[in-house]
This record gives C-alpha cells, sequence and structure tokens, in this order.
C-alpha cells in the first residue's frame, strides 16, 4: 500500500510538470513544440508554463531560429501558431532566443528556462 501511495505521488508529480492547465484545458507541451518547429524557421521550441493562479497557467515559448539572418520576428512566429493552433494552445508569450539551457546529456532544463523567463518579466 506504502509503494502505491508513493507511485501514485511521483506519478501526479511527473504529470504536473509536463501537462500545463490553459483555461481548465489540458496541455501537453511536447504537441505545441511539435508544430511550432514545422516553422520554416524555427530550429527547436521550448514551451513551459508559468503559473497565474492555483488551477491555471501561463503558455510560454522560447524559440531557436535555425537562420537568424533571415528576418522572422515574433509577430511571424504568433501569426503562424494562430493558424495552426486552437486558441488555448497557442503560447501567450515568444521570445527568440540563441541557446537554451542544458543539463548533461543535452536535454533542455525547462526548469531553469521558467526561471530565466520569470526573472526577465521582473526585471
Amino acid at each position: 500500500l506504502v509503494c502505491i501511495i508513493i507511485l501514485l505521488t511521483f506519478f501526479l508529480y511527473f504529470i504536473k510538470c509536463y501537462v500545463y492547465i490553459e483555461v481548465g484545458v489540458s496541455v501537453y507541451p511536447l504537441e505545441i513544440e511539435t508544430y511550432m518547429n514545422k516553422h520554416s524557421n524555427i530550429r527547436e521550441t521550448c514551451v513551459f508554463g508559468i503559473p497565474i493562479n492555483k488551477f491555471e497557467d501561463k503558455i510560454c515559448a522560447w524559440v531557436i531560429l535555425k537562420d537568424p539572418t533571415v528576418n522572422t520576428t515574433v509577430e511571424d512566429i504568433k501569426q503562424f501558431c494562430k493558424e495552426n493552433f486552437n486558441e488555448n494552445f497557442n503560447p501567450k508569450e515568444i521570445e527568440i532566443v540563441n541557446t537554451f539551457p542544458r543539463n548533461a546529456l543535452g536535454k533542455v532544463e525547462k526548469f531553469k528556462v521558467a526561471d530565466m523567463h520569470k526573472q526577465k518579466s521582473l526585471s
């Protein structure tokens, strides 16, 4: 019984880390990242949630461009998202960056990206 409780606690924590709630709808970052990466000038995307209140998150995205010399703006990316996503799945804030913080295996550390985004928002 104790093992089941521990496993359920871990499962719920895992789900909270990778599913965000936007206006009562579950939003999976991987789904948004997959579609945003189909943009002709996006190399990589990191989608994360910033808690607004206890029951809702604001969806944000950081983007690395394939070719920074091509004039791709945040507005172009937002327009691309509006054409391809439901309103609930559109990132509310998009930022173009050069790199993402990564761990030793090369995976993006989304919690660090979210912390960096919060710090930029406060400044």
